[in-house]
């Protein structure tokens, strides 16, 4: 969802391209600081993993880990708005 929000920006009306940026803001704003730094450089960013990896020195699996309860919080909290 993350991915299509942030692809979407140019093919969205501006207001709906706002709301939609407001709903990422806001649901990122949820997460803990470390899920939502990898969020946002691999979705957001488009960064590799092993850039992740470079730029924060975590280990591949640490970022894996991450990435994967922080969608799994943001797959809560959209089923909770919906």
């Amino acid at each position: 969802m993350l991915e299509n929000l942030a692809a979407s920006d140019e093919t969205l009306a501006p207001d709906r391209a706002l709301a939609a940026r407001d709903l990422v803001d806001k649901l990122l704003a949820m997460l803990k600081p470390a899920e939502r730094l990898v969020i946002d450089m691999l979705y957001l960013q488009a960064r590799s993993v092993a850039e992740v990896q470079k730029l924060t020195g975590w280990s591949a699996a640490t970022i894996k880990i991450r990435a994967f309860r922080a969608r799994q919080k943001l797959r809560k909290r959209i089923g909770g708005l919906l």
